[in-house]
This record gives C-alpha cells, structure tokens and sequence, in this order.
C-alpha cells in the first residue's frame, strides 16, 4: 500500500495542474498593410480584420520631405 500513494499523489497533480492551465481565446485578427511613395516614404496605413477594420491614416510631406499631414 505504502508504494502506491506516491504515484497517485503524481497523477492527481498531474490532472489538476492540467485542469487549471490558462486557455486563451484568440481576441481577433487584423491585417495592416502599409503604402509608400517611390521616395520609400510611408504614405498609407491600413487596417482590416475584427480589431480596427477599415482604419487607415494618409500621410503628406512636403519638399523638404517633411511629414506635414496625417489623415485619419
């Protein structure tokens, strides 16, 4: 009898620490696509998917290659 508690001991610490093991459900998915201009300037940033679908930012700059707006 002795030599049986300790594997019972094992496996129920085994049952329980599965049983309280964090499950995560996925909060969404989203898909960011970036634009630039022929001078490797960023100029547009979009968003799709269930997070922040159809969010997007446009960006000027102007001849000094200064950012100078940001659209949302």
């Amino acid at each position: 009898m002795r030599g049986l508690i300790a594997p019972i001991v094992a496996l129920t610490f085994i049952v329980l620490a599965a049983a309280a093991a964090p499950s995560a459900a996925p909060m969404g998915n989203e898909t960011i696509n970036y634009s630039y201009d022929a001078r490797g300037r960023l100029t547009n940033v979009s968003h799709s998917g269930s997070v922040n679908n159809n969010l997007q930012a446009n960006y000027t700059y102007d001849k000094a290659e200064n950012r100078v707006t940001v659209a949302r």
